[in-house]
């Protein structure tokens, strides 16, 4: 039974008093302290330390990619709930910069640059930011992310009696120990404190280091472990609140206590909408921060007489409005030089000058800019400043199609509503992009025996190495262990160039216009990859429109009409393995245990040893014919049988010897003889594979008028099989069977 409004709103604004009241929504001053006593680092810490915590409560994961071991921060990844947000993809290498530059911040206690994102336009640089703005938005909701500023209550008469002071007979105001927790209607006056300040800063300087060192020692935090920045321990109040202090220390005869009765300390959460502790600035002309007279505007008209005569002012602004969180200058560069050289000096002393007044500041500065004004910049006789105070962070286009089709997706997929998306469709389309993306490699950049091998890697070779470690047929075992090795070198190669890989080639933005125009191609009644294929032919022919289209070829390097052979070629690959597997053929699977067996008994074969059964636990030798039956698949001649298994052996032992943590990961250690078994099988296979498809296609089709049961039924199951497991309708499904039927009559 629904219940009635009354009973619903008093039960919501129960539930809300408890919610204001557990989270500290409001606090006298000294109840504030008694919370500084209990969580003496959670409530001194700079913007720094505060961002670096929030890092650090997201979390982090080591991945092994090809290119090695990297961390990554999941932050990066995390999106509210309902949010029309989305994660940023790979960038490892960015995020590790990142936290590795505000933990230096927070290492020699202040932050004194700028970290400045830059890089080619659409590679995420603002949704990074964005993604560190959101976590810290989320994270100020939670018990460790509680945030406190506070006001200036000035109480009505009535309940101040005296005035509080202000008159010329000051004296003390007996009867309440704070102001913090009085009713609207008994309050003349509140003041913010600006800049989100802290608390703490009420205490004089020395009385505060005292005051957080004892807490920190009761807490057992020892100096080595953490130490509050300089904003914490030698930071000021802000010029207004100086002078209302000083005002009341006056009236009170410099009675600390009857001061700090007008505290109101109140949490406060980080907000991007609200411009609370986060702000955006977008390109402009001028200092971004102001200050304006407070005590003509009308509202206020009940400050004390002592107050008004003391000419308070109002400061405002970006900066102003993310102190004690983040700031971004969204490209920044775009902005003539003289508009922003007041951030070299801002930057270093964390103040910002206006109107004759100093603000200090705590915020931690973020910037983006594309390589086209950083360049710029880089030309005048400025930038070595400028360099001293930015922490560069190249920021390019993602060279890792398996986390570029994530992009699309999330972005792109769930904005095509109930419209079928072809199976393969987003990984074609991230495959091009990374291919626009890639260099050939420079032989001189790497050891002269490498080399060689060099020149076999084409565009395809090196999209694929990086996305997943594969290696096409036509390498060796060895040569496929080299290149493995040189991934790391590769990815590494022209990073901190001037002109890098990752700077060049097709944007996201671009992609996902190239995505949406396939799909609404008349010619396909479904978001196919051949419609997509077709699109992609188009918009290459715009050389005029797009820069990258314009690059000279090297080899198979920025050759477009090669690159749309390379996705065709793909997408047949994938459909012939999904065909093979929906016909109920060998799996991969399958491979790799015949690998295994093959391994096992080889391994005591060249050692003349026994090996014991697993299932009647007796004591044989190594199964010929296990043996042979791999051999025969990968193509090893009989008279070369000891020497392949002798090599087998050798593999997996050097391998054992360099990694002596790690298990072999077979797929890669083996790939070209796998690769090898796979191709033979599957040849013996193709005609049957071909009635069969030809078969199920008729019958899609409507062709078929009368098939005998045991065809129809195997002809149901593939159906049956194709889709399920691969996502495939009747449509996109009879698309697919047509390109496998073409693919291997050619």
């Amino acid at each position: 039974m629904t219940k009635p409004v009354h009973e619903l709103v008093q039960e919501l604004s129960s539930s809300s008093e408890r919610v204001f009241t557990d989270q500290h929504r409001v606090l006298s001053f000294s109840e504030y302290l008694e919370l500084v006593r209990n969580q003496p680092r959670q409530q001194t810490r700079t913007a720094a330390q505060y961002v670096t915590d929030c890092f650090d409560y997201f979390g982090s994961e080591d991945i092994e990619t090809p290119i090695g071991t990297q961390k990554r921060y999941k932050l990066f990844a995390f999106v509210p709930e309902n949010s029309t947000e989305y994660p940023v993809e790979g960038l490892e290498h960015v995020q590790g910069e990142i936290y590795r530059t505000i933990t230096q911040f927070v290492a020699q206690g202040k932050i004194n640059r700028l970290i400045l994102l830059h890089g080619p336009n659409g590679s995420a640089k603002t949704s990074i930011v964005s993604a560190i703005a959101r976590a810290m938005e989320e994270y100020s909701r939670t018990e460790e992310g509680a945030l406190y500023r506070f006001s200036w209550i000035l109480p009505a008469d009535r309940i101040a009696r005296k005035k509080l002071g202000f008159s010329e007979e000051a004296t003390s105001s007996p009867g309440l120990d704070s102001y913090a927790h009085l009713e609207d209607e008994e309050i003349a006056t509140c003041l913010p404190g600006e800049l989100n300040e802290s608390p703490l800063l009420l205490f004089a300087r020395d009385a505060r280091r005292q005051f957080t060192e004892e807490a920190l020692e009761a807490a057992d935090i020892s100096p080595e472990d953490y130490h509050p920045g300089k904003s914490t321990s030698e930071g000021r109040l802000c010029p207004r609140s100086m002078k209302i202090f000083d005002a009341l220390l006056r009236s009170y005869n410099g009675n600390l206590k009857d001061v700090w009765r007008h505290v109101r300390v109140e949490r406060f959460f980080l907000s991007r909408r609200y411009r609370t502790g986060i702000a955006t600035v977008e390109p402009q002309l001028h200092v971004d921060a102001g200050i304006r007279q407070l005590t003509i505007e009308q509202g206020l008209a009940s400050l004390p007489t002592s107050l008004r005569n003391i000419s308070l002012e109002q400061v405002f602004g970006d900066l102003v409005d993310a102190n004690r969180g983040l700031v971004e200058y969204n490209d920044l560069l775009k902005r003539p030089v003289e508009a922003f050289k007041y951030l070299l000096s801002t930057c270093e002393k964390s103040s910002v000058a206006v109107a004759g007044q100093i603000l200090p500041l705590d915020v931690l500065f973020t910037g983006t800019s594309n390589e086209a004004h950083l360049n710029e910049i880089k030309q005048t006789t400025d930038f070595a400043s400028f360099k001293g105070r930015f922490e560069l962070i190249q920021v390019a286009y993602l060279r890792n199609y398996e986390q570029e089709k994530r992009i699309y997706d999330h972005q792109v997929v769930s904005r095509l509503g109930a419209r079928h998306i072809g199976p393969h469709t987003t990984e074609l389309a991230a495959l091009w992009a990374v291919l626009t993306r890639l260099k050939k490699p420079d032989p001189n950049q790497f050891p002269e025996e490498a080399r060689p091998l060099l020149e076999k890697i084409g565009p395809l070779e090196k999209a694929d190495l990086f996305a997943n470690g594969a290696v096409p047929e036509g390498f060796s075992a060895d040569e496929v262990i080299a290149l493995r090795n040189l991934s790391p070198l590769l990815w590494e190669e022209s990073r901190g160039a001037v002109v890098y890989e990752g700077l060049f080639g097709a944007s996201p933005r671009e992609i996902k216009g190239i995505i949406f125009r396939a799909n609404e191609r008349t010619a396909y009644n479904h978001l196919s990859p051949l419609a997509l294929l077709d699109e992609i032919q188009d918009f290459q022919q715009e050389r005029n429109l797009y820069p990258f289209l314009k690059i000279e070829p090297m080899g198979d390097y920025h050759n477009y009409p090669k690159f749309l052979i390379y996705l065709r070629n793909r997408y047949r690959l994938h459909i012939l393995r999904e065909v093979r597997t929906a016909l109920g053929y060998v799996d991969d699977g399958e491979f790799h245990r015949l690998l295994q067996r093959y391994l096992s008994h080889t391994a005591h074969a060249v050692r003349n040893e026994s090996m014991r059964d697993p299932i009647t636990g007796t004591m044989q030798d190594p199964d010929p014919r296990i043996m042979s039956e791999f051999e025969q698949l990968v193509g090893v001649a009989n008279d070369q049988a000891n020497i392949f298994r002798q090599d087998i052996v050798q593999r997996v032992g050097h391998f054992k010897l360099e990694n002596p943590d790690l298990e072999p990961d077979l797929e890669k250690l083996f790939s070209v003889e796998l690769q090898k078994a796979k191709k033979k099988y599957y040849a013996g296979h193709i005609e049957k594979s071909e009635r069969i498809v030809q078969t199920v296609l008729d019958d899609l089709e409507g062709k078929n008028q009368r098939l005998n049961p045991g065809v129809q039924e195997e002809v149901d199951k593939f159906i049956e099989r194709f889709g399920t497991m691969y996502g495939y309708n009747e449509t996109s499904m009879k698309e697919a069977l047509g390109e496998y039927l073409q693919c291997v009559s050619e």
